[in-house]
């Protein structure tokens, strides 16, 4: 008995530390800090810091996704010559394949040839 006895009381104690370390997180950081702490909650300076920085990031983030928008709109011409570019491209590559593939059958037909005339000969 005196085991189970043991074991509720380190029950006990633990809640009574978890109530306890609830109340201090409630108690030190304001309630702006703890809606903001996602990640750490052992740290408080910390993790301030590394809100504020990633508040800082966000809005530079969001200045950036602003910017991109508007040069996306702007460059749509800009897009279509890109990819006017990449069609060039693409032709001049497969007219220059066309041309080799071309110029590897002239030289078989006149290897071929070559042969047929020294056999036939």
């Amino acid at each position: 008995g005196h085991n189970i006895e043991g074991i509720e009381d380190r029950a006990e104690t633990g809640e009574n530390k978890l109530d306890i370390g609830q109340g201090r997180r409630g108690g030190l950081g304001s309630f702006s800090d703890d809606d903001d702490d996602d990640d750490d909650d052992d740290n408080d300076d910390d993790v301030v810091v590394d809100d504020d920085d990633d508040d800082d990031d966000d809005d530079d983030d969001d200045d950036d996704d602003d910017d991109d928008d508007d040069d996306d709109d702007n460059d749509a011409d800009d897009v279509v010559v890109v990819v006017m570019m990449m069609m060039m491209m693409m032709m001049m590559m497969m007219m220059m394949m066309m041309m080799m593939m071309m110029m590897m059958m002239m030289m078989m037909m006149m290897m071929m040839m070559m042969l047929v005339r020294k056999v036939s000969h």
